[in-house]
């Protein structure tokens, strides 16, 4: 259906020719419907019972509308109006990357100016291996760390498969920066800055050399990234997350004064267990959690220096910023439409797989809207979605060798 839209907005259908301002003008409200396979948003509802018709007519409009809009694009017809989906005014190559929400250039171009130096883990045996294939590189979620891939990792590693894991800003051991600037954009252009630091990853060459996962707030992460860098990826993989807004309690995300600035002045190093813990639940952590952060796997709450003292990967100012600029906003939302709007004009073929934990582990919603799974397939066709059923919402840890086969997998695919 890609050359039906592509010949029916060149005009070479009767009748087109005059409609190409027209269509240019509204490709924002034409390819959003598309995207979400409703074309009348509040007149018409879709049951359980509908929905492979929904995800049918939502991958042939899609197809027919991103294509109608790259043949805008290589028009160069002027768009009267700033899209909120695709931009008609820009060139093929910029078309993607200027898609969605306002999410342009320019925010990257700031978010590139503001990176922190990321604390990374490197479970690479050798550079050759890089050359060779794929490398993995893991994001984590909310109030985790690079350590949580420690398993995975070993695994891929065992397998000569080379991966990195990476500590956000303000989480684990890397420094919080800013914190005006924390947000996708920020998190996604400070990952990229910690692979070009690691060897020069992404120098030299075009892409195709990164497979990036994403666990939880992570996956809203990787999202971002693809968005903004698609050309650095192979593929992308999203744990256990879709891309529904979360809510929370009108108390803790608009706290007082005094509030916000305790959250803002924790510090992560601590001179006792004792004290460390104290703080943690003050903040609202349970007290059994924070004993687990102690004495789990690889701990995220671990000795740091002598006398007792240590350190907290975990920081709740860190936990508030993220779900107030990403666990809440629609951003990965938007991102995923950039993807498919990527994908469609050619700009990067990167495969994006969905893995969904089991339902009594999942924090994923099949059938929200906007933003469940199905609805994340709808807008982006050809999206791969598997399950693991017995797995908890952390499924490479709790499923670890169905995790690790799944990522061995994509990296065959990608090699």
């Amino acid at each position: 259906l890609w050359p039906v839209g592509v010949t029916a907005v060149r005009g070479e259908c009767a009748g087109t020719a005059a409609a190409l301002p027209r269509f240019a003008n509204r490709s924002a409200e034409l390819a959003g419907a598309a995207a979400f396979g409703r074309a009348a948003w509040g007149a018409h509802r879709w049951n359980d019972k509908a929905w492979h018709h929904r995800r049918r007519l939502a991958a042939a409009s899609f197809a027919i509308l991103s294509g109608a809009a790259a043949a805008i694009t290589a028009a160069k017809v002027p768009s009267r109006g700033r899209s909120s989906f695709l931009v008609c005014e820009a060139a093929p190559q910029d078309l993607a990357s200027q898609a969605g929400g306002g999410c342009g250039n320019a925010e990257v171009e700031k978010a590139a100016a503001s990176v922190v130096d990321l604390v990374v883990r490197d479970y690479r045996r050798s550079q050759a291996a890089v050359a060779s294939m794929p490398l993995v590189v893991f994001v984590h979620g909310l109030d985790s760390w690079s350590g949580t891939w420690h398993g995975a990792a070993t695994a891929l590693a065992a397998r000569g498969i080379p991966s990195l894991a990476v500590d956000l800003r303000g989480h684990g051991q890397s420094p919080m920066g800013d914190p005006a600037d924390f947000g996708p954009a920020q998190l996604a252009a400070d990952v990229r800055a910690a692979l070009l630091r690691e060897g020069g990853l992404l120098q030299g060459g075009p892409g195709r050399c990164i497979v990036l996962v994403g666990h939880s707030m992570g996956g809203k992460v990787v999202m971002r990234y693809a968005a903004d860098y698609p050309e650095d990826l192979a593929a992308l993989v999203i744990e256990d997350m879709d891309c529904t807004c979360r809510e929370y309690d009108a108390g803790y995300m608009n706290p007082g004064p005094a509030e916000l600035e305790r959250k803002r002045g924790f510090d992560r190093a601590f001179a006792t267990w004792e004290e460390c813990h104290r703080s943690l639940t003050s903040f609202g952590y349970d007290a059994k959690r924070v004993d687990g952060m102690r004495t789990e796997a690889v701990p995220r709450v671990f000795p740091s220096g002598s006398g007792g003292a240590v350190w907290s990967s975990v920081n709740p100012y860190a936990q508030w910023l993220a779900r107030r600029t990403v666990l809440s906003q629609d951003d990965a939302y938007a991102s995923l439409q950039r993807i498919a709007a990527t994908r469609a004009c050619g700009r990067a073929d990167l495969a994006v797989h969905v893995l969904v934990a089991g339902d009594a582990g999942t924090v994923c919603s099949w059938d929200a809207l906007p933003g469940g799974i199905r609805d994340m397939e709808s807008v982006l066709p050809g999206l791969a979605v598997a399950t693991f059923p017995k797995s908890a919402h952390s499924i490479h840890n709790s499923d670890g060798e169905a995790f690790v086969r799944s990522i061995a997998e994509v990296v065959r695919l990608s090699s």
